[in-house]
């Protein structure tokens, strides 16, 4: 079997939770590697276990969402974030979507669906729930651009795309192994809005950052 995804799960409902998990353990390339109820926990989680996607819920106790996308994303850099939320609140979900999150889903999705959305956003696209695109779109209808602020890693993995350098490659150059490299790749994908290379390339070029 190929790697599986691990998944930090974030919410300070304990019946959420406990679904999430139940759901996850069916799909043989998911696994939870660990939960946390507030900010706090949920930081020093990601920390520990380093998962490749964390669901998040939109409203904890303790911190407002986006400033923990934020914290997350300094801290964990290869994680992708997915705003999981029983409520369509466009200002929030504007400020989330501004801090770079890799999707937006309702919590009273299909299990099927929500699976396979998550697989979709595991393979570098922006997932968004439908219901979410009115609620969180500003007065010109548009939603926001995902931040593409990029870390000095995923900098160099750019650098080592505009070049052509397969994965193998890049993991040689920078010392790395193949999988982290390909969690940097999805990570650039997820922040420039992309679903292949040849696109992320156009639109790193688009903004100046190649």
């Amino acid at each position: 079997m190929a790697t599986r995804t691990s998944v930090l799960l974030v919410d300070d409902h304990p019946i959420v939770i406990s679904g999430i998990r139940r759901l996850l353990a069916y799909a043989p390339d998911f696994e939870v590697v660990g939960q946390a109820s507030t900010a706090r926990d949920a930081v020093e989680t990601a920390v520990a276990t380093m998962p490749d996607l964390i669901l998040l819920d939109l409203r904890l106790p303790d911190v407002r969402s986006a400033e923990l996308c934020r914290r997350i994303r300094a801290t964990v850099p290869s994680a992708q974030v997915v705003i999981f939320t029983a409520f369509v609140e466009g200002a929030l979900l504007r400020a989330c979507l501004s801090a770079g999150v890799s999707g937006v889903l309702l919590k009273d999705a299909h299990e099927l669906d929500l699976v396979s959305d998550l697989r979709r956003i595991r393979s570098g696209r922006v997932v968004i729930d439908d219901r979410v695109q009115a609620s969180a779109a500003d007065a010109s209808g548009e939603l926001p651009i995902l931040d593409a602020t990029l870390t000095q890693r995923e900098h160099q993995v750019l650098r080592l795309l505009a070049e052509g350098m397969s994965g193998k490659e890049m993991a040689t150059a920078l010392g790395l192994a193949p999988n982290t490299v390909r969690s940097y790749c999805q990570s650039l994908l997820s922040k420039l809005q992309s679903t292949s290379r040849i696109q992320a390339l156009a639109n790193a070029r688009t903004r100046g950052l190649l």
